[in-house]
C-alpha cells in the first residue's frame, strides 16, 4: 500500500514535470532530532543531534511537488533509570532518506520572501547503522531495512536562500521482531533544514 502510493507519486512527478514552469534544485544540509513512540522499561531516552545532507528537485509554482534524496544519520541513547542497572543504549540510524512531498506557497509571490506549507510520505532505507547495546536481542540486524513516515512542515524562502521545519511521524516499527520489554517502537523526527534554491 505505501509504496504504491509512493510509485503513483513519482509517476505523477515524471508526466507533470514537463508542464510545470519552474523547475529548482535545492542543495541542503540540516539537522534532526529522534524520538521513539516506546522506550524500553527502566530506560529514559536522552537524543542527540542527527545530522542530514541532501538534493531536492522542486517542480511548480505557488503549487508543487518536491522529491529529494538524503543522506541521514540520526541517534539515541537509551540511559537506565535503575542505579544497579548497567549499560545504556545507543542506537546509530545511517542510510539514504527519500521524501516526496506536495507543497503550496501561502505568502509571498514567489520572489524576495515566501511562505510555504508542505506535507508527503518518506522513506528511510537503513545502510550501515549502529547499535551498542547489552540488550541480548537488539543488535545491528535487529533494526528494520527500511522505515516509512509521513512528514509535514513550513518553509520561508528569503532571496535565494531558505529555512524549512519539519516533523515526521513513523509509520512503521523500527525493528523487525519485538525486543524483550519494549513494545515495538517507531521513530519520530524533527528536522531543521537549510538550504539553496538554484
Amino acid at each position: 500500500m505505501r509504496k504504491n502510493i509512493l510509485l503513483s507519486l513519482v509517476i505523477l512527478i515524471l508526466c507533470g514535470g514537463g508542464l510545470m514552469a519552474q523547475i529548482n534544485l535545492k542543495p541542503h544540509i540540516g539537522a534532526n532530532y529522534t524520538t521513539f513512540s516506546t522506550v524500553p522499561q527502566f530506560y529514559t531516552q536522552e537524543n542527540a543531534v542527527g545530522t542530514l545532507i541532501g538534493l531536492g528537485v522542486q517542480l511548480g509554482g505557488r503549487f508543487y511537488v518536491e522529491p529529494a534524496l538524503e543522506w541521514k544519520n540520526a541517534k539515541v541513547k537509551l540511559v537506565p533509570d535503575l542505579v544497579n542497572q548497567t549499560g545504556d543504549i545507543d542506537i546509530e540510524f545511517r542510510g539514504f532518506r527519500i521524501p516526496v512531498v506536495a507543497g503550496v506557497r501561502i505568502l509571498g509571490k514567489g520572489d524576495a520572501l515566501n511562505l510555504r506549507l508542505f506535507a508527503g510520505p518518506s522513506i528511510m532505507i537503513n545502510t550501515s547503522s549502529e547499535v551498542n547495546s547489552n540488550l541480548p536481542d537488539l543488535s545491528e540486524e535487529s533494526l528494520s531495512d527500511a522505515q516509512w513516515a509521513v512528514v509535514g512542515g513550513l518553509g520561508v524562502d528569503v532571496l535565494f536562500l531558505y529555512l524549512e521545519i519539519s516533523y515526521e511521524a513513523g509509520l512503521t516499527d523500527t525493528f523487525k521482531e519485538d525486543i524483550q520489554n519494549w513494545n515495538n517502537p517507531s521513530a519520530n523526527y524533527i528536522y531543521m533544514t537549510l538550504g539553496a534554491n538554484l
